[in-house]
């Protein structure tokens, strides 16, 4: 996250929560900031994390947001988020209780390849999806302790496949798959409260902070795996931070979504000869010769 323009107060306000010292310069500030956002991941943007007590329901959450008293705009932009949470999105199917998945073995996952979802595959045959698409413009990621766990077994992440680390029990490349697996243990939603910079619009003072720092509360999704001591957390955010202008959002919701039975004519990958343990390779181009998100 890119943190220039911003009060220097702020600044060190922010550091001093993550429990470091401030002393520098306002560029120097934003710049040790950053560093720390690029060594701790998403947990060193995290405030706090409350799980959600019950079945979490997308509707229930934005009727919590509805201004008690404000401007009609206000009212009026809690109310489309109520629409776009009520239609149905077929693509991914029916938000369901995330506890059902507990007992659950994974073999494998695909992430963000065409969109910010995590389409989680079972040994059970079920499988589910990890819907972030309800912010524009989202990509899907992963507290570094639940990432580290994951790609253990083999997955597919941004147009790319790899291969298990696990040794397999069978030679063959279409039953490898199969022989990775982990059990999750928990899982849970929870309310998330991180870190947000927001541009201030064109037309702002010219002198003075170009960007504020703020608290934005989004939805994740927790897994805790075998091998894990704690829960991680899968969370939707932006591609780009520095294009976020107050009033627009940063952090998204996700939901767990469409628990279904894989059919058997499903395609899942595997891997050609001398494709070795954790190795990878390309399935997907995503090159764009204007925006770079441009798939072939």
């Amino acid at each position: 996250m890119i943190y220039y323009g911003i009060h220097p107060q702020y600044l060190a306000q922010e550091l001093q929560r993550r429990n470091y010292t401030s002393y520098g310069r306002p560029d120097e500030l934003s710049e040790a900031l950053q560093r720390l956002d690029e060594t701790g991941g998403s947990e060193a943007t995290t405030v706090c994390t409350v799980a959600v007590t019950g079945t979490y329901r997308p509707v229930e959450a934005v009727q919590l947001l509805r201004p008690k008293a404000g401007s009609e705009r206000q009212i009026g932009r809690v109310q489309m988020e109520m629409v776009k949470v009520t239609r149905p999105r077929m693509a991914f199917g029916p938000t369901f209780d995330t506890r059902l998945l507990v007992g659950e073995s994974i073999t494998h996952w695909t992430l963000n390849t065409f969109t910010p979802t995590l389409h989680l595959s079972y040994d059970s045959h079920l499988s589910c999806t990890i819907d972030g698409t309800a912010l524009p413009s989202a990509v899907l990621g992963m507290d570094d302790m639940l990432r580290t766990r994951l790609t253990d077994i083999s997955h597919e992440e941004d147009g790319r496949v790899y291969d298990s680390i696990i040794p397999a029990l069978t030679s063959s490349p279409r039953k490898r798959r199969i022989d990775s697996r982990i059990r999750i243990l928990e899982a849970e939603m929870a309310t998330r409260t991180s870190v947000a910079v927001k541009q201030f619009p064109l037309g702002a003072p010219a002198l003075g902070p170009t960007a504020m720092l703020v608290h934005e509360e989004h939805v994740v999704l927790g897994l805790r795996l075998e091998g894990m001591k704690g829960m991680g957390y899968i969370w939707a955010r932006v591609e780009r931070e520095d294009g976020v202008v107050v009033g627009q959002r940063t952090w998204g919701d996700v939901r767990a979504a469409g628990l279904v039975e894989l059919e058997e004519n499903v395609a899942l990958p595997f891997f050609a000869k001398g494709v070795g343990r954790g190795e990878g390779s390309v399935v997907v181009e995503k090159e764009g010769r204007v925006s770079g998100r441009y798939w072939t």
